[in-house]
């Protein structure tokens, strides 16, 4: 069988099949440097849920939007996890350093949304908006790309915000936490 179908059907396969082992494959790179950052698989799992969602929601949007993926489109779920994670790594970084100091959980937490809150937030906006003008130039696959990012990047952020305080605050609030140390800290 030849011919403009087949040729196709086959290159949308390889761009599925090839869009999935990228995406796995830059999971577990992230899963990884979170375990050895935060050394805590609760946390390394807990800051990968918004990318995942964020993820998912965009590839449900692209499949809506525009049907298809192409050689460009297919490298989004890469860039999207690469960009995203930030959001979740700033909020936990946030609220361990501050559990470290002695904080209650209630605290830490007010404080990780408060403080590192806002620059996540301007960040992800930022970025999202920069990734939207993309979707103005010429070429039909940059534009794609560019607004399943951008709501990839922003549906990331709202998880980010709405699911880490849920996750993270399940419990006594009132109590003490001790994290594990960060990566690097030597205990000094």
């Amino acid at each position: 069988l030849t011919g403009l179908p087949f040729l196709v059907v086959d290159e949308e396969t390889a761009l599925a099949s090839g869009m999935l082992r990228a995406s796995a494959a830059t999971g577990l790179g992230i899963f990884l440097l979170l375990i050895m950052a935060f050394r805590s698989l609760r946390r390394a799992c807990v800051a990968l849920l918004p990318i995942a969602v964020g993820t998912v929601v965009s590839l449900g949007a692209m499949y809506l939007l525009f049907e298809t993926l192409d050689p460009i489109t297919s490298s989004f779920a890469a860039v999207l996890m690469g960009l995203g994670i930030d959001f979740s790594v700033h909020l936990l970084a946030r609220y361990d350093e501050d559990l470290r100091q002695g904080r209650t959980r209630r605290e830490a937490l007010f404080s990780s949304l408060s403080k590192a809150g806002p620059g996540v937030v301007t960040g992800a906006v930022t970025t999202a908006l920069a990734f939207l003008t993309i979707a103005t130039t010429e070429f039909t696959s940059y534009g794609r790309m560019g607004v399943i990012t951008a709501i990839g990047l922003m549906v990331g952020l709202l998880t980010s915000l709405l699911l880490l305080p849920v996750i993270l605050g399940r419990g006594n609030l009132e109590a003490h936490e001790d994290p594990p140390r960060p990566f690097g800290d030597a205990g000094y």
